[in-house]
């Protein structure tokens, strides 16, 4: 926000939108570079399913926002929405049938999943819309100029990179449903504070406090809805799942600020301060609707199956060996991400490892495996963490000889 608001001051407001090139180019580098390659695999490319939803949710899109100019009973915005409609059921039928779907709708079967999207949606849709309007206030309202409009984020930039920091930890403790839904509950009472924005407002009590509370929200929210968005699945399915949590985000914010433009400049004609801070304060109540149908979908679908899921937690244990045979444990995750702290804790609070000795190894992100044994310690206090084992490997099925080598060793389970 601050780069963009430099670059319309100095130049254009279109120059913006270059910024994403030099940073595209970087990253196709150091991927080349840096990411090495895996076996290629033999499927058909599902040409029809990416077509479908694209021009879908295209025609969705461009209905919605025409009805903010042309009104709810244009026939051209009501034929594209109709179009985009049909055009998406459409391709909800082809990927039933396709045999290798871009978009399995086993992944969506599953309650956590299916409510992770949907929060996505409308968390992203309320946030998208909360940008557009807050930028468009305190420029056209409190008279900012674009720098400065992008320095009036910064308050909500610096809490929510804080708050995102303590998530690993605040998971663990609290669990992941409690985090998504906390985040959002938050981010709500922000939203329906710096709703109330008026001509005469000013920027620290209209927008610097409530922005608090949206970088709150967001920082303890986002990165555990992500997990929820992947959890429980297969391994075949974990790059449609991840590309699912990306399109609902997306998706989202396109959808969410075309709904709150179109509902914020209904029977608004004028552009003159008054007029626009009344739009930005009916956009931003929009989108506090939003969060709240973002939180209900929560609490039904992520929050309380979480609780469900919670309460199952002894059949882990009945799963297991006899543990008390053995008084070393190798204990370890292929990542460790957000969501693997969540996992572990499930486990561990299933079974009785005190005074046992525990090896944490990883595969994969070896460059985590400091921030592994302190998560395991912690997890662990009546337990003897050892410093673990790091290993070079894409998948545990690369690292599997090394861990029968380390589980012979070590004499362990």
């Amino acid at each position: 926000m601050v780069v963009g608001g430099l670059l319309a001051d100095v130049a254009s407001w279109r120059v913006g939108f270059l910024m994403n090139v030099p940073i595209g180019a970087a990253l196709l580098i150091a991927t080349l570079v840096s990411v090495r390659e895996t076996p290629r695999t033999g499927g058909r490319f599902d040409v029809a399913g990416a077509v479908t939803s694209t021009l879908g949710m295209t025609a969705l899109v461009y209905g919605i926002t025409r009805t903010a100019d042309a009104g709810w009973t244009d026939p051209v915005a009501l034929t594209s929405i109709t179009a985009g409609l049909v055009v998406i059921a459409g391709f909800i039928v082809i990927e039933w049938r396709a045999p290798q779907p871009i978009l399995p709708l086993r992944v969506l079967a599953d309650p956590v999943r299916g409510g992770a999207f949907l929060a996505r949606m409308l968390f992203a849709g309320a946030i998208f819309g909360y940008f557009f309007f807050a930028s468009q206030y305190m420029q056209g309202v409190l008279g900012s100029s674009p720098l400065l409009a992008g320095l009036g984020f910064l308050p909500m930039t610096a809490v929510q990179f804080a708050l995102s920091l303590t998530v690993p930890r605040l998971t663990r403790r609290y669990g992941n449903g409690t985090l998504v839904a906390t985040g959002l509950a938050i981010t709500l009472v922000g939203m329906i504070w710096i709703s109330f924005v008026s001509p005469d407002s000013d920027y620290w009590t209209a927008l610097a406090l409530p922005m608090l509370l949206l970088g709150a929200g967001q920082g303890i929210g986002f990165a555990p809805l992500t997990a929820a968005g992947v959890t429980r699945i297969e391994s075949r399915d974990a790059g449609a799942a991840a590309g699912t949590v990306n399109v609902a985000h997306q998706l989202g914010g396109a959808l969410g600020v075309s709904v709150m433009v179109a509902v914020a400049t209904a029977g608004i004609t004028s552009t003159d301060p008054a007029s626009i801070a009344a739009e930005a304060s009916t956009g931003l109540a929009t989108g506090a609707v939003l969060l709240a149908l973002a939180l209900t979908s929560a609490l039904l679908l992520i929050v309380r199956r979480h609780r469900g899921q919670q309460a199952a937690h002894p059949a882990i244990a009945a799963a297991l060996p006899d543990l008390a045979a053995y008084d070393t444990i190798l204990l370890g995750s292929p990542v460790w991400n957000v969501q693997a702290p969540m996992i572990m804790r499930t486990f561990v609070e299933s079974v009785d490892l005190t005074g046992k000795t525990v090896h944490p190894f990883v595969t994969y992100a070896v460059s985590r495996m400091g921030r592994v044994r302190d998560d395991y310690a912690e997890m662990l206090p009546d337990a003897i963490v050892t410093e673990g084992l790091a290993i070079e490997g894409e998948t545990v099925r690369d690292a599997r000889p090394d861990i029968q080598r380390w589980l012979q060793a070590i004499g362990g389970v």
